[in-house]
């Protein structure tokens, strides 16, 4: 038996929200951190990232305001403005593929870039 997987896209009002936060001079973490919170897409982007293997995280971190800690700042905004543009556009395999593989690049860079200190991982 098939075991099918359910995508819950983020709503496209609050990703549109939380563009216009990440537009202005001062980010607002605090109003940002309450959009995230009201799309179940974005907090389980979110956690999932922060729980992945590249931060080498030994306890399973459930918080948002710990995430956007542990992760900072810019890294959360990244995640985010790859997840706006990843939104506009149509669901196709090739796309998908090519959004994994990207993440998965990024992930080595960092991982790479914070076993080496001439990178910034934020750089990399």
């Amino acid at each position: 038996m098939k075991q099918s997987t359910l995508i819950i896209p983020p709503r496209p009002g609050i990703l549109l929200e939380i563009q216009g936060l990440m537009q202005q001079q001062d980010v607002e973490l605090h109003k940002i951190t309450q959009l995230i919170k009201q799309d179940v897409s974005l907090y389980a982007i979110l956690l999932s990232s922060v729980n992945s293997p590249w931060l080498g995280l030994r306890q399973e971190v459930k918080s948002v305001e710990t995430a956007i800690s542990l992760m900072g700042l810019e890294r959360v905004l990244s995640l985010l403005q790859a997840v706006i543009i990843r939104s506009c556009f149509k669901e196709s395999p090739l796309l998908d593929s090519f959004w994994d593989t990207a993440s998965e690049v990024a992930g080595i860079c960092q991982s790479l870039a914070s076993k080496y200190t001439c990178i910034k991982v934020d750089d990399a």
